[in-house]
Formats: C-alpha cells, structure tokens, sequence
C-alpha cells in the first residue's frame, strides 16, 4: 500500500510517501481502506508517534489516528462489524496510524459513520470530540438541565463541546456570551443559533461549570 512514513524525530521533512507492508490484523481489530484522516500537528513530538506500547522503536511509522473508511475486513473474533461498513474513529496512539490506504484499528475504538456527514467530516471529529466528551461528562459530571459557560468555543474541541451541551439540552446564563467566532460555515440551523449571542437559550441563575480554551481548555467547576 501507499502511506506516509515518519523516518525520525523532527517536523515535515520527515515525512515520505512511500511503498508500506499492509498492517498486521490482530485479535480483535479491524481493516479500515482509509478515506480520510487527520493528523495533529504536536503529533510529530510525542514518543508515541516513534515507538510501540511496550517502548521498542517503531521507525519508520505511519502517523494520523483519526480516521475514516471503509471495513476491508476483521479479525475471527470481531462480530460487530462487516465488509463494507462505513466507520470512524481513533486508533492507538503506539501503532502506526491512518496516513495510508489501509489502517488496522481496534473494533472497540470503531463506530458506524452516520449517514448525514462525509468521511472527511468524520475523522476530524474523534480526537477533539473524545476530548469534550471527557472533559463534560467524566470530570464534569455534566446532567441534564445543567449550564456550562464555554468560553472560547471557536476551538475544535469546544466546539464538540458545544455540540453536546445542545444535544443535552442544558442552558447558558442569561448576560454570558459564548465566544464561537469563524463558526459560521455550518448549514446546519442549530449551529447557526450558537453563533450570536443574542440567539444563546438563557434560564438559570448559575453555571455548574465552565470550560475555558483559553486557559489551555481547563475545566473550571
């Protein structure tokens, strides 16, 4: 297959398109054909990007954990999935990644692509949507009925935020604007409504917590 390899620690120059063996498929993974990927741009400085789980070398390797595709196929003991399913979704941080045409991802770090977005739609949204995910609902404790001031929300991560703060149904504060700046592209009637302040639901008195991508995406109870 055809991927773009990482040779060494450093930035792009190290970055070739090139001939690769397809990835082994392991227990419990899948064969995603790629369609699109996304690639982080600290990504060339973490230690995962060059070596395995267990510390060895891995060089050259294929970066991009993003991804979207299309089941090639799957290992013995996975069910879940079948050739031809649309998917998306993270792989390993210490394997190689989606920058190829074929990428092995865990079945567990996999859902089916809905129908209503692209592929390249799709994997950008896994990183920065696990990150929100994480930040609402397992350190936050977000419910149902809550508020949350998300300050800075023009940023990928707090923009995925805001997406499951609507789809929760929960409220902002009355006099508070949520700062989504050069979120104006979407079609999409909800995400137009976040986009002024004068279109913010408003109803209680407190937020619960708020989120502040200034301050490094800090979590503010």
């Amino acid at each position: 297959m055809k991927a773009i390899r990482i040779h060494g620690r450093g930035g792009p120059e190290q970055l070739f398109f090139e001939d690769a063996p397809l990835p082994e498929v392991r227990s419990g993974d899948v064969l995603v054909r790629v369609r699109a990927t996304g690639i982080t741009p600290t990504e060339l400085t973490w230690d995962e990007s060059y070596q395995n789980a267990d510390g060895t070398a891995r060089i050259p390797g294929i970066p991009g954990h993003e991804v979207a595709g299309v089941v090639e196929r799957m290992a013995p003991d996975i069910t879940d999935f079948r050739p031809g399913d649309e998917v998306y979704g993270l792989a390993d941080f210490p394997r190689d990644g989606a920058a190829a045409e074929f990428a092995a991802v865990r079945a567990a770090n996999l859902a089916l692509k809905p129908h209503s977005i692209s592929h390249e739609q799709a994997a950008a949204l896994p990183l920065s949507a696990l990150t929100a995910w994480q930040a609402l609902f397992e350190h936050g404790h977000l419910a149902s009925g809550q508020s949350i001031l998300i300050h800075g929300g023009a940023a990928n991560m707090w923009r995925d935020d805001i997406s499951l703060r609507w789809n929760y149904h929960l409220l902002a504060k009355p006099g508070y604007v949520l700062l989504m700046t050069n979120y104006t592209g979407s079609t999409d009637a909800q995400a137009a409504a976040w986009v002024t302040a004068s279109n913010v639901t408003t109803g209680t008195d407190a937020f619960h917590f708020g989120t502040n991508n200034f301050a490094g995406g800090a979590v503010c109870p």
